[in-house]
Protein backbone atom coordinates (compact mmCIF):
# COMPACT_ATOMS: atom_id res chain seq x y z
CA UNK A 1 0.00 0.00 0.00
CA UNK A 2 2.95 2.57 0.68
CA UNK A 3 4.28 1.49 -2.34
CA UNK A 4 0.99 2.47 -3.81
CA UNK A 5 0.25 5.39 -2.60
CA UNK A 6 4.13 6.57 -3.77
CA UNK A 7 3.51 5.70 -7.41
CA UNK A 8 0.45 7.31 -7.55
CA UNK A 9 1.11 10.39 -5.88
CA UNK A 10 -2.14 9.35 -3.18
CA UNK A 11 -2.18 9.89 0.47
CA UNK A 12 -2.01 6.24 2.45
CA UNK A 13 -5.35 7.26 4.25
CA UNK A 14 -6.91 7.59 0.38
CA UNK A 15 -5.26 3.86 -0.74
CA UNK A 16 -7.05 2.16 2.51
CA UNK A 17 -9.47 3.91 1.74
CA UNK A 18 -9.56 2.53 -1.71
CA UNK A 19 -9.05 -1.15 -0.86
CA UNK A 20 -11.03 -1.55 2.08
CA UNK A 21 -14.55 -2.70 0.98
CA UNK A 22 -12.64 -5.49 -1.77
CA UNK A 23 -10.08 -6.81 1.05
CA UNK A 24 -13.61 -7.31 3.49
CA UNK A 25 -15.34 -8.97 0.96
CA UNK A 26 -12.46 -11.10 0.15
CA UNK A 27 -11.86 -12.36 3.64
CA UNK A 28 -15.52 -12.24 4.77
CA UNK A 29 -16.48 -14.58 1.90
CA UNK A 30 -13.32 -16.73 2.75
CA UNK A 31 -14.72 -17.33 6.32
CA UNK A 32 -17.59 -18.32 4.53
CA UNK A 33 -16.51 -20.92 2.30
CA UNK A 34 -14.63 -22.27 5.57
CA UNK A 35 -18.00 -22.18 7.46
CA UNK A 36 -19.03 -24.14 4.16
CA UNK A 37 -16.73 -26.55 4.37
CA UNK A 38 -17.26 -27.65 8.02
CA UNK A 39 -20.87 -27.99 6.94
CA UNK A 40 -20.45 -29.77 4.26
CA UNK A 41 -17.70 -32.56 5.93
CA UNK A 42 -20.12 -32.36 9.47
CA UNK A 43 -17.22 -31.11 11.06
CA UNK A 44 -18.14 -29.80 15.06
CA UNK A 45 -16.55 -27.24 17.02
CA UNK A 46 -13.41 -28.20 19.61
CA UNK A 47 -14.80 -28.55 23.01
CA UNK A 48 -14.26 -24.99 24.92
CA UNK A 49 -13.21 -26.84 28.13
CA UNK A 50 -10.15 -28.24 26.99
CA UNK A 51 -7.89 -25.01 26.65
CA UNK A 52 -7.94 -21.42 28.28
CA UNK A 53 -10.42 -19.18 27.75
CA UNK A 54 -10.57 -17.27 24.35
CA UNK A 55 -10.91 -13.96 26.71
CA UNK A 56 -7.20 -14.31 28.31
CA UNK A 57 -5.73 -15.88 25.01
CA UNK A 58 -7.06 -12.71 23.49
CA UNK A 59 -5.62 -10.31 26.34
CA UNK A 60 -2.04 -12.39 26.30
CA UNK A 61 -1.76 -10.99 23.03
CA UNK A 62 -3.45 -7.43 22.87
CA UNK A 63 -0.13 -5.73 22.93
CA UNK A 64 0.78 -6.66 19.63
CA UNK A 65 -1.83 -4.53 18.05
CA UNK A 66 -0.54 -1.58 19.33
CA UNK A 67 1.81 -1.03 16.60
CA UNK A 68 -0.66 -0.55 14.17
CA UNK A 69 -3.02 1.23 16.19
CA UNK A 70 -0.19 3.85 16.31
CA UNK A 71 0.32 3.14 12.47
CA UNK A 72 -2.90 4.09 12.50
CA UNK A 73 -3.40 7.12 14.48
CA UNK A 74 -0.43 8.72 13.42
CA UNK A 75 -1.65 8.24 9.46
CA UNK A 76 -5.26 8.81 9.78
CA UNK A 77 -5.39 11.30 12.62
CA UNK A 78 -1.99 13.03 13.50
CA UNK A 79 -2.02 13.08 9.77
CA UNK A 80 1.83 12.77 9.53
CA UNK A 81 4.01 11.08 6.43
CA UNK A 82 3.94 7.53 5.79
CA UNK A 83 7.21 6.96 6.68
CA UNK A 84 6.54 8.71 10.12
CA UNK A 85 3.72 6.63 10.64
CA UNK A 86 5.76 3.82 9.66
CA UNK A 87 9.30 4.81 12.34
CA UNK A 88 6.41 5.17 15.06
CA UNK A 89 5.09 2.15 15.25
CA UNK A 90 8.12 0.12 14.42
CA UNK A 91 10.11 1.96 17.45
CA UNK A 92 6.95 1.17 19.68
CA UNK A 93 7.51 -3.00 18.30
CA UNK A 94 11.06 -2.71 19.38
CA UNK A 95 9.71 -1.74 22.87
CA UNK A 96 7.71 -4.67 22.99
CA UNK A 97 10.20 -6.98 21.94
CA UNK A 98 13.02 -5.48 24.43
CA UNK A 99 9.96 -5.66 27.57
CA UNK A 100 8.59 -9.05 26.28
CA UNK A 101 10.30 -11.19 27.99
CA UNK A 102 11.05 -9.90 31.37
CA UNK A 103 7.28 -9.04 31.66
CA UNK A 104 6.13 -12.28 31.24
CA UNK A 105 8.63 -13.49 34.29
CA UNK A 106 7.61 -11.09 36.21
CA UNK A 107 3.58 -11.56 35.73
CA UNK A 108 5.00 -15.56 36.64
CA UNK A 109 6.76 -14.42 40.00
CA UNK A 110 10.57 -15.28 38.01
CA UNK A 111 13.69 -13.50 38.41
CA UNK A 112 14.66 -11.01 35.51
CA UNK A 113 18.16 -10.35 34.95
CA UNK A 114 20.32 -8.80 32.00
CA UNK A 115 19.98 -11.87 29.56
CA UNK A 116 16.18 -11.27 29.45
CA UNK A 117 16.50 -7.78 28.24
CA UNK A 118 19.23 -8.61 25.97
CA UNK A 119 17.16 -11.07 24.63
CA UNK A 120 15.06 -8.44 23.37
CA UNK A 121 18.07 -6.96 21.81
CA UNK A 122 18.63 -9.92 19.77
CA UNK A 123 15.09 -10.32 18.61
CA UNK A 124 15.73 -7.10 16.68
CA UNK A 125 19.16 -7.96 15.58
CA UNK A 126 17.76 -10.32 13.63
CA UNK A 127 14.52 -8.99 12.64
CA UNK A 128 16.65 -6.24 11.06
CA UNK A 129 19.18 -8.97 9.13
CA UNK A 130 15.61 -10.70 8.03
CA UNK A 131 13.79 -7.19 7.07
CA UNK A 132 17.14 -6.56 5.29
CA UNK A 133 17.10 -9.76 3.66
CA UNK A 134 13.38 -9.53 2.43
CA UNK A 135 14.33 -5.47 1.01
CA UNK A 136 16.69 -6.74 -1.36
CA UNK A 137 13.91 -8.42 -3.90
CA UNK A 138 11.97 -5.51 -3.81
CA UNK A 139 14.98 -2.96 -4.18
CA UNK A 140 16.28 -4.81 -6.68
CA UNK A 141 12.73 -4.90 -8.84
CA UNK A 142 12.23 -0.70 -7.64
CA UNK A 143 15.70 -0.15 -9.58
CA UNK A 144 14.55 -2.82 -12.39
CA UNK A 145 11.39 -1.16 -12.93
CA UNK A 146 12.51 2.11 -13.11
CA UNK A 147 15.20 0.77 -15.81
CA UNK A 148 12.07 -0.78 -17.30
CA UNK A 149 9.97 2.64 -17.46
CA UNK A 150 12.94 4.53 -18.74
CA UNK A 151 13.65 2.47 -21.75
CA UNK A 152 9.74 2.50 -22.50
CA UNK A 153 9.54 6.13 -22.39
CA UNK A 154 13.08 7.20 -24.32
CA UNK A 155 12.82 4.27 -26.96
CA UNK A 156 8.95 4.64 -27.49
CA UNK A 157 8.30 0.96 -26.70
CA UNK A 158 5.51 1.81 -24.44
CA UNK A 159 3.51 2.94 -27.91
CA UNK A 160 4.56 -0.10 -29.11
CA UNK A 161 3.50 -2.63 -25.90
CA UNK A 162 0.08 -0.43 -26.31
CA UNK A 163 -0.69 -1.42 -29.88
CA UNK A 164 0.35 -4.93 -29.38
CA UNK A 165 -2.43 -5.54 -26.01
CA UNK A 166 -4.81 -3.18 -28.27
CA UNK A 167 -4.51 -5.94 -31.57
CA UNK A 168 -4.48 -8.80 -29.24
CA UNK A 169 -7.74 -7.66 -27.36
CA UNK A 170 -9.48 -6.02 -30.16
CA UNK A 171 -10.04 -2.75 -28.27
CA UNK A 172 -11.84 -5.16 -25.86
CA UNK A 173 -11.56 -3.91 -22.28
CA UNK A 174 -12.42 -7.14 -21.15
CA UNK A 175 -10.09 -9.14 -22.61
CA UNK A 176 -7.16 -6.16 -21.81
CA UNK A 177 -7.99 -7.08 -18.31
CA UNK A 178 -7.32 -10.78 -19.14
CA UNK A 179 -4.22 -10.37 -20.21
CA UNK A 180 -2.66 -8.48 -17.58
CA UNK A 181 -3.81 -10.82 -15.17
CA UNK A 182 -2.57 -13.85 -16.64
CA UNK A 183 0.55 -11.40 -17.03
CA UNK A 184 0.64 -10.63 -12.89
CA UNK A 185 -0.09 -14.41 -12.62
CA UNK A 186 2.71 -15.63 -14.57
CA UNK A 187 5.46 -12.60 -13.31
CA UNK A 188 4.18 -13.79 -9.55
CA UNK A 189 5.11 -17.39 -9.69
CA UNK A 190 9.03 -15.86 -10.25
CA UNK A 191 8.76 -13.11 -8.30
CA UNK A 192 7.51 -11.86 -4.59
CA UNK A 193 3.98 -10.20 -4.56
CA UNK A 194 5.68 -6.73 -3.94
CA UNK A 195 7.89 -6.96 -6.63
CA UNK A 196 5.61 -8.42 -9.21
CA UNK A 197 3.31 -5.48 -8.52
CA UNK A 198 6.26 -3.13 -9.09
CA UNK A 199 6.98 -4.76 -12.53
CA UNK A 200 3.74 -5.59 -13.75
CA UNK A 201 2.40 -2.01 -12.83
CA UNK A 202 5.31 -0.40 -14.77
CA UNK A 203 4.59 -2.03 -17.48
CA UNK A 204 0.59 -2.38 -18.65
CA UNK A 205 -0.88 0.05 -15.79
CA UNK A 206 -0.03 2.14 -18.75
CA UNK A 207 -1.58 0.77 -21.49
CA UNK A 208 -4.53 0.08 -19.53
CA UNK A 209 -5.39 3.43 -18.85
CA UNK A 210 -4.31 4.88 -22.26
CA UNK A 211 -6.52 2.11 -23.53
CA UNK A 212 -9.58 2.71 -21.61
CA UNK A 213 -9.87 6.17 -21.55
CA UNK A 214 -9.28 5.64 -25.95
CA UNK A 215 -12.43 3.00 -25.55
CA UNK A 216 -14.39 5.64 -23.12
CA UNK A 217 -13.70 4.11 -19.65
CA UNK A 218 -12.13 7.04 -17.27
CA UNK A 219 -10.90 4.87 -15.19
CA UNK A 220 -8.57 5.91 -11.74
CA UNK A 221 -5.17 4.49 -11.59
CA UNK A 222 -5.42 3.43 -8.17
CA UNK A 223 -8.32 0.65 -9.83
CA UNK A 224 -5.65 -0.60 -12.33
CA UNK A 225 -2.69 -0.64 -9.83
CA UNK A 226 -4.98 -2.87 -7.16
CA UNK A 227 -5.95 -5.18 -10.35
CA UNK A 228 -2.53 -5.60 -10.59
CA UNK A 229 -1.71 -6.05 -7.05
CA UNK A 230 -4.52 -8.32 -6.55
CA UNK A 231 -3.35 -11.03 -8.66
CA UNK A 232 -0.17 -10.54 -7.76
CA UNK A 233 -1.34 -11.99 -4.68
CA UNK A 234 -2.78 -14.98 -6.04
CA UNK A 235 -0.10 -16.39 -8.07
CA UNK A 236 1.20 -17.50 -4.97
CA UNK A 237 -1.42 -19.91 -4.96
CA UNK A 238 -1.55 -20.53 -8.55
CA UNK A 239 -0.37 -24.42 -9.57
CA UNK A 240 2.22 -25.54 -10.62
CA UNK A 241 4.47 -23.10 -8.60
CA UNK A 242 2.45 -22.08 -5.65
CA UNK A 243 5.07 -20.90 -3.32
CA UNK A 244 1.82 -20.54 -0.36
CA UNK A 245 0.75 -23.46 -1.59
CA UNK A 246 3.78 -25.48 -0.72
CA UNK A 247 4.10 -23.84 2.96
CA UNK A 248 0.72 -24.92 3.35
CA UNK A 249 0.88 -28.71 2.49
CA UNK A 250 4.25 -28.96 4.07
CA UNK A 251 1.78 -28.17 7.10
CA UNK A 252 -1.06 -30.03 6.04
CA UNK A 253 1.19 -32.98 5.17
CA UNK A 254 -0.82 -33.06 1.79
CA UNK A 255 0.40 -32.95 -2.23
CA UNK A 256 1.17 -29.61 -3.01
CA UNK A 257 -0.55 -30.14 -6.38
CA UNK A 258 -3.49 -30.97 -4.57
CA UNK A 259 -3.64 -27.78 -2.31
CA UNK A 260 -2.83 -25.53 -4.86
CA UNK A 261 -5.79 -26.75 -7.19
CA UNK A 262 -7.68 -26.50 -4.30
CA UNK A 263 -6.71 -22.89 -2.91
CA UNK A 264 -7.04 -21.71 -6.38
CA UNK A 265 -10.57 -23.07 -6.34
CA UNK A 266 -11.03 -20.72 -3.25
CA UNK A 267 -9.52 -18.24 -4.76
CA UNK A 268 -11.28 -17.83 -7.77
CA UNK A 269 -13.76 -15.54 -5.25
CA UNK A 270 -10.60 -12.90 -4.96
CA UNK A 271 -10.37 -13.21 -8.91
CA UNK A 272 -13.51 -11.86 -9.27
CA UNK A 273 -13.02 -8.42 -7.31
CA UNK A 274 -10.37 -6.83 -9.17
CA UNK A 275 -12.78 -7.11 -12.45
CA UNK A 276 -15.77 -6.05 -10.14
CA UNK A 277 -14.07 -2.37 -8.38
CA UNK A 278 -12.39 -2.03 -12.59
CA UNK A 279 -15.90 -2.04 -13.89
CA UNK A 280 -17.93 -0.66 -10.35
CA UNK A 281 -15.34 2.25 -8.67
CA UNK A 282 -17.72 2.44 -5.81
CA UNK A 283 -16.25 -0.75 -4.53
CA UNK A 284 -13.23 1.66 -3.78
CA UNK A 285 -15.55 4.13 -2.59
CA UNK A 286 -15.13 6.58 -5.01
CA UNK A 287 -18.11 8.15 -6.37
CA UNK A 288 -17.12 9.81 -9.76
CA UNK A 289 -13.48 11.23 -11.37
CA UNK A 290 -13.82 15.40 -12.36
CA UNK A 291 -10.67 15.04 -14.35
CA UNK A 292 -9.73 13.75 -17.99
CA UNK A 293 -6.45 12.59 -16.67
CA UNK A 294 -6.83 9.51 -14.51
CA UNK A 295 -3.74 10.15 -13.00
CA UNK A 296 -4.88 13.13 -11.44
CA UNK A 297 -5.96 11.69 -7.80
CA UNK A 298 -6.90 15.03 -7.23
CA UNK A 299 -9.74 14.99 -9.33
CA UNK A 300 -11.53 11.81 -7.81
CA UNK A 301 -14.46 12.39 -5.65
CA UNK A 302 -14.31 10.24 -2.74
CA UNK A 303 -17.80 8.61 -1.27
CA UNK A 304 -19.11 10.30 2.00
CA UNK A 305 -22.62 9.04 2.53
CA UNK A 306 -22.35 6.39 5.29
CA UNK A 307 -26.00 5.24 4.50
CA UNK A 308 -24.99 5.11 0.53
CA UNK A 309 -20.90 3.08 1.90
CA UNK A 310 -23.05 0.83 4.32
CA UNK A 311 -25.41 -0.15 1.01
CA UNK A 312 -22.40 -0.93 -1.32
CA UNK A 313 -20.65 -2.66 1.14
CA UNK A 314 -23.36 -4.93 2.40
CA UNK A 315 -24.46 -5.61 -1.21
CA UNK A 316 -20.66 -6.35 -2.16
CA UNK A 317 -20.97 -9.01 0.73
CA UNK A 318 -23.87 -10.58 -0.76
CA UNK A 319 -22.65 -10.79 -4.26
CA UNK A 320 -19.52 -12.62 -2.97
CA UNK A 321 -21.67 -14.63 -0.30
CA UNK A 322 -23.50 -15.83 -3.26
CA UNK A 323 -20.51 -16.77 -5.77
CA UNK A 324 -19.35 -18.90 -3.08
CA UNK A 325 -22.01 -20.53 -2.36
CA UNK A 326 -22.04 -21.34 -6.22
CA UNK A 327 -18.39 -22.52 -5.93
CA UNK A 328 -19.30 -24.60 -3.47
CA UNK A 329 -22.44 -25.93 -4.38
CA UNK A 330 -23.84 -25.41 -0.69
CA UNK A 331 -25.76 -22.79 1.07
CA UNK A 332 -27.73 -22.85 3.88
CA UNK A 333 -27.46 -27.03 2.77
CA UNK A 334 -26.75 -28.50 -0.41
CA UNK A 335 -28.16 -26.18 -3.47
CA UNK A 336 -30.35 -27.66 -6.14
CA UNK A 337 -30.16 -26.74 -10.05
CA UNK A 338 -32.73 -24.27 -9.78
CA UNK A 339 -31.56 -22.36 -7.21
CA UNK A 340 -28.50 -22.11 -8.35
CA UNK A 341 -29.03 -20.66 -11.59
CA UNK A 342 -31.50 -17.82 -9.25
CA UNK A 343 -27.93 -16.97 -7.59
CA UNK A 344 -26.30 -16.30 -10.68
CA UNK A 345 -27.64 -13.00 -11.22
CA UNK A 346 -26.94 -12.19 -7.83
CA UNK A 347 -23.28 -11.73 -8.01
CA UNK A 348 -23.34 -9.20 -10.92
CA UNK A 349 -26.60 -7.19 -9.75
CA UNK A 350 -24.68 -7.22 -6.36
CA UNK A 351 -21.11 -6.35 -7.78
CA UNK A 352 -21.47 -3.99 -10.75
CA UNK A 353 -25.09 -2.73 -10.72
CA UNK A 354 -23.76 0.30 -12.83
CA UNK A 355 -22.81 -2.64 -15.92
CA UNK A 356 -26.61 -3.95 -15.25
CA UNK A 357 -28.09 -0.65 -15.66
CA UNK A 358 -25.58 0.26 -18.90
CA UNK A 359 -26.53 -2.50 -20.92
CA UNK A 360 -30.48 -1.87 -19.81
CA UNK A 361 -31.05 -4.74 -17.70
CA UNK A 362 -31.99 -2.58 -14.77
CA UNK A 363 -33.56 0.43 -15.07
CA UNK A 364 -31.45 2.15 -12.33
CA UNK A 365 -28.79 0.94 -9.40
CA UNK A 366 -31.12 0.96 -6.06
CA UNK A 367 -33.35 -1.52 -8.08
CA UNK A 368 -30.44 -3.85 -9.03
CA UNK A 369 -29.68 -3.92 -5.14
CA UNK A 370 -33.37 -4.75 -4.51
CA UNK A 371 -33.66 -7.91 -7.16
CA UNK A 372 -29.87 -9.57 -5.99
CA UNK A 373 -30.92 -8.85 -2.58
CA UNK A 374 -34.70 -10.39 -3.30
CA UNK A 375 -33.19 -12.75 -4.84
CA UNK A 376 -30.54 -13.86 -2.66
CA UNK A 377 -33.33 -13.84 0.20
CA UNK A 378 -35.42 -15.87 -1.92
CA UNK A 379 -33.18 -18.49 -1.92
CA UNK A 380 -32.11 -18.84 1.74
CA UNK A 381 -35.76 -19.75 2.79
CA UNK A 382 -35.82 -22.25 0.48
CA UNK A 383 -33.15 -23.75 1.42
CA UNK A 384 -33.88 -23.10 5.42
CA UNK A 385 -36.92 -24.94 4.33
CA UNK A 386 -35.24 -28.36 3.50
CA UNK A 387 -32.30 -27.51 6.00
CA UNK A 388 -33.09 -30.36 7.85
CA UNK A 389 -33.15 -33.74 5.19
CA UNK A 390 -30.03 -35.47 4.53
CA UNK A 391 -28.19 -34.76 1.97
CA UNK A 392 -29.03 -38.11 -0.31
CA UNK A 393 -32.68 -37.16 0.58
CA UNK A 394 -32.63 -33.88 -1.27
CA UNK A 395 -32.75 -33.89 -5.14
CA UNK A 396 -30.78 -31.83 -7.57
CA UNK A 397 -33.74 -30.28 -9.24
Amino acid sequence: AFIIAEFLGMTYTNVMMAAVIPAFACYLSLFFIVHLERVKLGLKGINQSEFHSRFKIFVSGLHYITPILILLYTLLIAKESAIAAAFNAIGFLFLIMIFQEPTKKLASGEKVGLSDVLLGFEDIFWAMVAAAKSMTTIAIATALAGIIVGSISLTGLGQVLSDLVELLAGDNIMMILVLTALMSLILGMGLPTTANYIVVSSLVAPVILFLAHKNGFLIPAIAVHLFVFYFGILADDTPPVGIAAYAAAGIAKANPITVGVQGFFYDLRTAILPFAFFFNNKLMLIESINTSDPLDSKGIVWMSNPLEILLVFGMAIVGMFAFSSLLQGYYVTKLRIWERVLLIPVVPLALVPNICVKFGLMPNEYTAYIVAAALYGFVFMTQWGIKDKPLDQIRAI
